[in-house]
C-alpha cells in the first residue's frame, strides 16, 4: 500500500522513457501505457512528459484534456492507476536565488496539483541523477552556504522536503514518491567525460556522494515531510544512463561491473559491497533497498529490469 493505493503485487511501471511521446499525444503513447495496464501492472508512472504537465497559466487546453481522460480511463478499465514523476535537470542551483527556489518549487507544487485535478493517484519527484533536486541533495553540487546549502543533510533535503510539504498541504490525497540515488559510487571509476560533464570538471574528484547512511537520514526526513514510498537505484555520480539501466554493468560477455569507460566495478567494495554483483544487474539494489526499509515505515521499491533467467529466486519468494 502507497498513500492510500492498494496494490495486489509489488511490480511497478516506473517512469523510464519511451520516447513515444516524441511525435506528440498521439494514440501511440497512449496504447503504449493501456497495453501495460492490460498486462497486469497496476501502478503505472507515466514518463516526464512536458506536454501533459499544467500550463503555468493554470488552464490545460481541451486537446490534452481529452488525451489525459482516455489516458486514466483507459488504464483504469484494467485495474490500474496513474502516476507522474517531475523532474527538471540540474545546473546553476548555487546561485539561484532564495525567490528563485521557491519559484521552481511552486512549479512542482502547480504540476502536482495539476495531474491530481485530472486523475492521477501519485506524484514522483526525481532526486536523483543529475536533476536539480539531486543537485541540491548533492554535497559535491550544492556549494551554498544557506539554508538549501551543503553543510547538512537537512539542508541539503529541504528543496524536496518544502515541495512535499506544499503538496500535501493543496492534495492531502495525493500519494507522493521521491526517487533517489540510495547510493553512489566513490572511488572515481567512472570519473569520466559525460555529456552532462564540462570539460573543466572531467578531472573533479567525484568522491563527495551519497552514502546508504546519508541516504536514509534524508528519506527520513522526506517521510517526515509527507512522502508515501522511496524508490532507490544506484550508480556513479553524474553517470545518468548507469543509474536506472543496471543490466548495464553486465553488458559485456564475461565482464561483470564494466564502467563504460574501461574500467570495472567491483561489488565487493564498490558501492559500499552492499550491491547484488552476481545476477546480472537484476535485483541489483534489492539488499540496499532492505537496509532503507529497515529504518522507515513507508514503502520501499528498486529500481531493476526484471528476467526470471537470471535471478528465479526473487520472483519465487
Amino acid at each position: 500500500k502507497i498513500g492510500d493505493i492498494e496494490l495486489s503485487h509489488r511490480m511497478v511501471k516506473s517512469a523510464a522513457g519511451s520516447a513515444c511521446y516524441l511525435a506528440g499525444l498521439t494514440d501511440e503513447l497512449l496504447q503504449y501505457y493501456v497495453n501495460l495496464a492490460k498486462g497486469g501492472l497496476e501502478l503505472i508512472f507515466i514518463e516526464g512528459v512536458e506536454a501533459l504537465e499544467i500550463p503555468e497559466s493554470g488552464e490545460y487546453d481541451s486537446a490534452t484534456l481529452e488525451f489525459i481522460d482516455k489516458l486514466v480511463t483507459q488504464c483504469g478499465e484494467y485495474g490500474a492507476v496513474l502516476g507522474y514523476q517531475m523532474y527538471g535537470f540540474g545546473m546553476g542551483e548555487n546561485e539561484m536565488t532564495i525567490d528563485e527556489i521557491h519559484a521552481k518549487q511552486a512549479r512542482f507544487v502547480q504540476i502536482a496539483k495539476g495531474f491530481h485535478d485530472v486523475g492521477f493517484r501519485i506524484i514522483e519527484l526525481n532526486c536523483a541523477g543529475f536533476n536539480m533536486p539531486a543537485h541540491f541533495l548533492s554535497r559535491f553540487h550544492n556549494t551554498r552556504e544557506d539554508e538549501y546549502g551543503g553543510k547538512s543533510i537537512e539542508n541539503r533535503a529541504r528543496f524536496a522536503t518544502e515541495i512535499v510539504e506544499e503538496v500535501k498541504k493543496e492534495c492531502p490525497d495525493l500519494a507522493f514518491q521521491i526517487l533517489i540515488d540510495c547510493v553512489e559510487e566513490n572511488d572515481n571509476i567512472a570519473n569520466n567525460p559525460t555529456i552532462m560533464t564540462l570539460d573543466t570538471d572531467v578531472t573533479t574528484p567525484h568522491t563527495k556522494v551519497l552514502t546508504i547512511e546519508e541516504g536514509i537520514a534524508a528519506a527520513k526526513l522526506f517521510e517526515a515531510a509527507g512522502c508515501d514510498s522511496m524508490h532507490l537505484r544506484i550508480g556513479p555520480l553524474g553517470h545518468h544512463v548507469a543509474q536506472f539501466a543496471s543490466d548495464l554493468y553486465f553488458i559485456l560477455n564475461g565482464v561483470e561491473g564494466a564502467s563504460g569507460f574501461g574500467t570495472q566495478y567491483d561489488f565487493s567494495r564498490n558501492f559500499q559491497g552492499a550491491a547484488i554483483g552476481n545476477t546480472s544487474g537484476c535485483g541489483i539494489a534489492l539488499d540496499i533497498a532492505a537496509k532503507y526499509k529497515k529504518e522507515l515505515s513507508i514503502p520501499v521499491g528498486a529500481v531493476t529490469y526484471m528476467d526470471p533467467a537470471h535471478a528465479p529466486d526473487f520472483f519465487e519468494k
